[in-house]
């Protein structure tokens, strides 16, 4: 025959380890949770203990839905960057427009011609922005590969993901040869 645990204090010690669970912690911290704890121990009150049964589910679930809907915020806030990139939507140049004087143009021939003077044009290539020559000579000593990773990272605002896809290589190997280029290029930058 087991022996009756009459009081809180004895049933708190004699279940240690469930008692120190941080989510039955949190649920006696409320004061009418203690109350039917106390109720269906002391008294042996079973509507007490049914009640502290229901509570606790409640709490349970509740418990569960935060967890989730925590989980759910942190990965929509990951993944959100990366679902607008993917809905990029491309300018079409093919489209023709109804003009004032009744004949039709497409987009792109309604944009003028712009012609830049060699003062004008943009910088196109990582190498232009590098401003000492120990930089550049390192630079020109890069395969082609890496060249190519540093402008599609500069200039394409590509991720490693982007770039590896179209380099098909793994975009830990794309992380790996960006950061040592760039290791390379401050370091001919500092010590040049």
């Amino acid at each position: 025959m087991s022996t009756v645990i009459h009081t809180v204090r004895a049933f708190i010690k004699s279940n240690s380890a469930f008692c120190s669970n941080p989510l039955i912690k949190s649920f006696l911290k409320e004061e009418g949770n203690q109350h039917l704890l106390t109720r269906a121990i002391e008294q042996q009150d079973l509507k007490a203990s049914r009640l502290l049964d229901q509570r606790f589910e409640f709490f349970y679930l509740k418990v569960r839905m935060l967890h989730y809907t925590n989980k759910l915020a942190h990965f929509y806030s990951q993944t959100y960057d990366q679902k607008k990139r993917k809905q990029r939507v491309e300018l079409t140049f093919d489209v023709e427009l109804d003009t004032s004087e009744g004949s039709q143009q497409t987009v792109g021939e309604s944009i003028p011609a712009v012609h830049f003077t060699m003062d004008d044009e943009a910088i196109e290539t990582v190498q232009e922005l590098l401003p000492t020559a120990e930089m550049m000579n390192v630079f020109q000593s890069f395969s082609e590969k890496k060249k190519t990773i540093l402008d599609l990272y500069t200039f394409g605002r590509l991720s490693n993901k982007e770039i590896a896809e179209q380099l098909h290589c793994t975009p830990q190997n794309v992380s790996k040869m960006k950061a040592k280029a760039l290791s390379q290029l401050k370091g001919a930058y500092v010590y040049g």
